[in-house]
């Protein structure tokens, strides 16, 4: 019994060391410091209060309007989960729906958006994947114009 214990004792003596000898490889892979290493660690765990401006100029002809935002990776086994918040500030008449895609899934779709009005939505993207946002638009005018919209992505 004494065995058994002496080698318990040794094993849970080097759960600490195997754990540090895992973080600093991580840190000498990635070229980060034990801080950054940290921050990355919480990206699951909540907000992290960093935050992105957005400022999306979508030309619309004939009352329609699409773009593709972007193509964003997650380099992490743990899924990430922007937060968008964005308002219409040009142009001042009429009313929109808009629809926000992640990879062809929607994300948000609210008709009667006008001038100012909050819109609100989130995207996710997995651990170790990545995702496509795109966004359409349809004006209560069947015209040609710029819609404008400025706000920001925080994670």
């Amino acid at each position: 019994m004494e065995q058994i214990l002496q080698n318990t004792t040794s094993v849970e003596m080097k759960a600490p060391l195997w754990e540090d000898e895992l973080k600093k490889e991580i840190m000498d892979k990635l070229d980060v410091s034990e801080e950054t290493l940290l921050g990355i660690s919480q990206l699951g765990e909540g907000n992290l209060g960093v935050s992105q401006p957005i400022d999306i100029k979508l030309h619309v002809v004939n009352g329609y309007g699409s773009i593709v935002v972007g193509s964003f990776t997650n380099p992490f086994p743990w899924s990430i989960t922007a937060k968008i918040d964005a308002k219409i500030v040009a142009p001042s008449n009429g009313s929109w729906r808009i629809r926000v895609k992640a990879n062809d899934s929607v994300k948000f779709d609210q008709s009667s958006i006008t001038l100012n009005q909050d819109m609100k939505a989130s995207v996710s993207v997995g651990g170790w994947s990545k995702v496509k946002v795109s966004g359409e638009a349809w004006w209560s005018e069947k015209a040609d114009t710029t819609l404008e919209l400025k706000g920001t992505a925080s994670i």
